[in-house]
């Protein structure tokens, strides 16, 4: 009798923990066992037949078991060994929880599956059934919503209302510390405080303000304005609002950037009304932002990278700008060999037009063309009668010829040949005619060019022959005017060219000059001082070298030098001074200096002390030692210079101090000084060279009114001093009797015209006085 094993499957909705879709894979896995079964193919079979199916089901459930309406799900495979006797059958079972989360006991639903195994080959119509009753639960399963979601939104939704629990709750503490801090303020008297007490760089600070106890008090509208680390970083200007604090706080939020350790801020009404701290400003120190040393450093680069910033935007500027005034000098200098070659060729075809009158088609009995008709671009024959002219008893007959008046000079030259088919003594030869050619002009000689001694010129008027059909007039003149404009265009550029090499040679002169002096500075000075590396960097260190054997310093027994930067004016001021050490070589000193990468010139003094008084100095006599630096992350600013003449060239030029006054000027200006010249307004200057001349001002000098005139000449800024009492309205720059008197006027002119400008002379401006005169 065939044994058969049944299983069921009960299918029961329960309330539960276990709710994960990937249970039903683990348990399935770790469960699902298939006896022992008679026949190996048979077992394979039937293995293959159930994985399968677990593994459909598995994966259609991981995907698209519902949320809600979960189900348990029991399935029991009972398989039993052939001809095992009842009792001895071992059943496996795979149990499979699903449980909806919260789910109603009154709403469980069950489902059987039945599957039998057994010692025989299954059958497809029961592989179908039990597949069937498979796909029956699957799709009972994927009405219900995804799990995965469900939680993940409920978790989110938990999140949310933890955050903001917590977020309410950190608003109650923060009105709770604002309410004490307001009542201790206020109580201090205070008109200031922030909120957190600890400001950190890089967070956000509340500033609030008691705007009773300031000057700001009925005041409808208050602005906070202020900027970080001493008033040199990120400025800000932030309107307040009115706190809900008790009193009269009014508050406003200011970001803090994390360079920060300080803020400087006052307030104000957005007029003129300001609440400053008694002039002292308001401040708020920073934590955990940058050192004030470690900011310096910083600033330094910012001011570096924005200097790079600005000479690159500049360059692109002035790039642009000279591209376009290239552009533009161009094109004038195209319209200008245009306008010069329409005036050659006007003046050439005026001036042919005397030949054109002259030519003719022949000389009865002195020369003909045959064909008479003929045209340019062709060949004609000339004939030529000998015997008509002083060529009479000439062995050989040459033609020296051109056409249109000579334009390429000398262009024809042949032998003529006695013409056997004329009656006569005619001689011929033929000759090519220029495509642009209307006319033909020839000598006739007894020999070729160099050689001839006798000549046929027509009683120096040469002969003009006219070319029956030739090149229309218009037409001629056109392609004329044409290669007249590119010869002059050719021209000019090599002109350019060749001035752009002189440039070019003069500037590498210039250089290898500037070289030369620094090389021949340097070893005038060695014996005294020097430096190692030579060229000093910005952000590097430097070893000075002194000899004090050389100087005031010979015999001490210590040497120190006092030194700071940019001409004793850098930041960091004057630095403690260094103990000079001895190096074994000779009887240099030496001293190792880390150079500040704002630093444009190093300046040093060396005294026989490293206290404040220092006993003797060497200063250089009173001038101190210079060296200059290179790579400065600040640019050196340019000297102002005012030169005080009484000439200058080409305006009111005499002898060579004009020369001098323009040329010098015009230097110093090229190395970027600012350059002004103080010149009297004579009424004999050369008004053409002066552009832009306008009167700027005036002032009296005792007794007298001085107009100030200003103007260009050749790109100086130059003022004209103009006294109305006629000194300098007299037609002539030097040569009269009061010559010392008005130029001492012109001197106190000059002195009260920088004063009245708000310079004293007396300043770091340098003034170059050129002669008695001045």
């Amino acid at each position: 009798m065939d044994s058969r094993v049944a299983g069921t499957g009960n299918v029961k909705k329960m309330q539960g923990e276990e709710r994960i879709p990937e249970k039903l894979a683990r348990e399935s896995d770790s469960k699902l066992t298939l006896i022992k079964s008679s026949e190996e193919n048979q077992q394979m079979r039937l293995n293959h037949s159930f994985l399968a199916e677990e593994r459909y089901i598995t994966d259609t459930i991981q995907n698209d078991v519902p949320g809600e309406e979960l189900e348990k799900s029991t399935f029991t495979i009972d398989a039993t060994e052939k001809d095992a006797p009842s009792e001895e059958v071992e059943t496996s079972t795979v149990t499979i929880d699903v449980t909806e989360n919260d789910a109603p006991s009154e709403d469980v639903e069950t489902s059987s599956v039945t599957i039998f195994a057994t010692e025989r080959d299954i059958s497809k119509e029961e592989v179908d059934g039990t597949r069937q009753s498979h796909l029956a639960v699957l799709e009972n399963m994927k009405k219900q919503p995804d799990v995965e979601e469900a939680l993940a939104q409920k978790r989110e939704k938990e999140v949310f209302l933890e955050e903001e629990v917590l977020r309410l709750a950190q608003i109650e503490a923060q009105k709770l510390d604002l309410l004490k801090l307001v009542e201790a303020n206020s109580f201090a008297g205070n008109k200031v405080f922030f909120y957190p007490q600890t400001v950190r760089a890089g967070s956000e600070v509340q500033i609030f303000l008691n705007r009773s106890t300031t000057v700001l008090v009925n005041q409808p509208r208050i602005i906070i304005m202020g900027a970080f680390n001493d008033w040199r970083w990120i400025p800000f200007s932030v309107g307040m609002q009115k706190s809900d604090l008790p009193g009269d706080w009014w508050v406003c939020s200011v970001q803090v950037p994390r360079e920060a350790y300080k803020i400087d801020f006052v307030f104000f009404n957005g007029e003129n009304i300001y609440e400053n701290n008694a002039t002292n400003d308001f401040f708020v120190l920073v934590e955990g932002g940058m050192m004030k040393g470690e900011f310096e450093d910083f600033l330094i680069e910012e001011k570096r990278k924005e200097a790079e910033r600005l000479a690159a935007e500049q360059a692109e500027k002035e790039r642009i700008a000279a591209e376009e005034h290239k552009r533009a000098e161009i094109k004038a200098a195209e319209e200008a060999d245009k306008a010069e070659a329409v005036r050659i060729v006007k003046e050439q075809r005026e001036r042919e037009q005397l030949f054109i009158r002259k030519a003719v088609k022949n000389m009865e009995g002195v020369w003909k063309f045959e064909p008479s008709n003929f045209c340019a671009g062709g060949t004609v024959n000339i004939f030529y009668c000998r015997s008509s002219g002083p060529l009479a008893f000439s062995k050989e007959i040459w033609i020296h010829g051109g056409y249109n008046n000579w334009q390429d000079s000398v262009s024809i030259v042949k032998k003529l040949s006695p013409a056997q088919s004329k009656v006569g003594d005619w001689w011929s030869v033929e000759v090519y005619v220029q495509e642009s050619a209307y006319m033909l002009n020839w000598v006739f000689a007894d020999g070729p060019p160099n050689s001839a001694k006798l000549y046929d010129n027509n009683n120096y008027q040469d002969f003009h022959g006219l070319v029956p059909r030739s090149m229309l007039e218009d037409l001629y003149w056109a392609i004329v005017e044409d290669e007249v404009y590119k010869n002059l265009r050719l021209k000019r550029q090599e002109q350019e060219k060749a001035e752009k090499k002189k440039a070019e040679h003069r500037e590498r002169i210039n250089l290898e000059m500037k070289a030369k002096s620094k090389q021949a500075f340097l070893k005038s000075q060695a014996h005294v001082f020097y430096t190692d590396p030579v060229d000093v960097r910005a952000g590097e260190k430097v070893d000075v070298f002194y000899n004090p054997s050389s100087t005031i310093l010979k015999g001490k027994a210590e040497v120190w030098m006092r030194y700071s930067f940019n001409c004793w004016t850098h930041r960091l001021g004057v630095l403690p001074p260094l103990k000079m050490i001895a190096t074994g070589h000779g009887t240099h000193l030496k001293a190792c200096v880390p150079v500040p990468q704002d630093a444009y010139v190093m300046d040093f003094v060396f005294s026989e002390r490293g206290d404040v008084e220092g006993g003797i100095y060497d200063n250089r006599n009173g001038l101190d030692y210079h060296i200059p630096i290179n790579g400065s992350a600040i640019k050196e600013p340019p000297l102002n210079v005012v030169h005080v003449a009484v000439e200058m060239a080409p305006i009111a030029k005499v002898g060579g101090l004009g020369d001098v006054v323009t040329s010098l000027s015009r230097a110093v200006q090229e190395l970027g000084h600012n350059v002004e010249v103080l010149l009297p307004k004579y009424d004999c200057l050369d008004y053409k060279y002066i552009h832009d001349l306008t009167e700027e001002s005036h002032f009296n000098l005792g007794a007298t009114r001085v107009k100030v005139w200003n103007g260009k000449v050749e790109g100086l800024n130059v003022h004209f001093l103009e006294p109305e009492n006629g000194m300098f309205w007299v037609g002539c720059i030097y040569g009269r009797r009061d010559d010392a008197a008005r130029f001492n006027f012109f001197c106190q002119a000059s002195l009260e015209f920088l004063l009245r400008r708000g310079q004293n002379p007396v300043s770091k401006k340098m003034y170059h006085i050129s002669f008695w005169t001045s």
